[in-house]
């Protein structure tokens, strides 16, 4: 019980970000896809959550200002600009990371509600994906070691 209380806890950590690490995981040791859905979406609604609260409060919070000019946010600014927003929203659950996508779209004006139910959607559908890619990849890699 204290092993699946660890392993959820990882997971849900490692969902905050970037969401294909927790589902692979999962994937890889056989848990559901139900339970990996819930316990990644849940980790995504409260990256979204924190990311919004912190982002109302940003004036007191040097960590903004210096976030602002950090590479990895520039990048993902221009990144938005070249690309759109619809491209952004696709590709943050996976490559951008989801709070600069929130922090990005907040900067646009997009509502609070409209991200949190793109973001959500997203993430599932790129959950499905990297949880059934990831367990047929571990699927071939016991076929090949059974073959030798």
């Amino acid at each position: 019980m204290a092993v699946l209380a660890l392993e959820s806890l990882a997971v849900f950590v490692l969902s905050l970000w970037k969401i294909y690490l927790g589902f692979a995981y999962l994937a890889i040791q056989g848990y559901s896809l139900i339970y990996a859905c819930l316990l990644n979406l849940s980790a995504v609604a409260v990256s979204v959550f924190f990311t919004y609260l912190l982002w109302k409060q940003g004036d007191k919070w040097p960590f903004f200002n210096r976030f602002r000019t950090h590479r990895s946010y520039q990048k993902a600014i221009e990144f938005w600009r070249r690309n759109g927003a619809m491209l952004t929203l696709i590709l943050s659950p996976i490559l951008i990371g989801i709070p600069t996508y929130v922090i990005i779209a907040l900067e646009a004006k997009i509502s609070i509600k409209r991200i949190t139910i793109s973001m959500i959607f997203i993430s599932f559908l790129w959950g499905i994906l990297c949880y059934y890619g990831s367990s047929f990849f571990v699927d071939d890699v016991v076929l090949i070691a059974n073959l030798k």
